[in-house]
């Protein structure tokens, strides 16, 4: 007669006895992933450090297109003071013209 304490144990064995060729081949298919993995991780390295220079190669010229962009701004903006200042000066001679004259100052 079986004890009631082995009636766990009796389960136990049953479901291993019923999954075992299921547990196996899951192993083996575990194993064949670690190999695949242990085979493909020096390339899959190599990906991301080649990704990483490109990357790093992209940031660099992102960061010059950026300075030569604010260059440009610059020298637009020193332009656009130039041309108002000159503007300016052309007026105030204009202003000094019309008011010369009189006929023209009545206008």
């Amino acid at each position: 007669e079986d004890s009631p304490e082995a009636e766990p144990v009796k389960q136990i064995l049953s479901l291993q006895d019923r999954f075992e060729g299921e547990i196996r081949e899951v192993k083996k298919g575990l194993a064949r992933v670690k190999k695949h993995v242990k085979r493909n991780t020096p390339e899959l390295g190599e990906d991301v450090l080649r990704e990483h220079d490109s990357l790093h190669e992209d940031l660099r010229m992102l960061k010059q297109s950026t300075g030569d962009l604010a260059q440009q701004a610059q020298r637009m903006q020193e332009d656009f003071v130039a041309a108002t200042g000159f503007m300016r000066e052309e007026l105030g001679r204009l202003g000094e013209l019309i008011a010369a004259l009189p006929g023209l100052a009545a206008m």
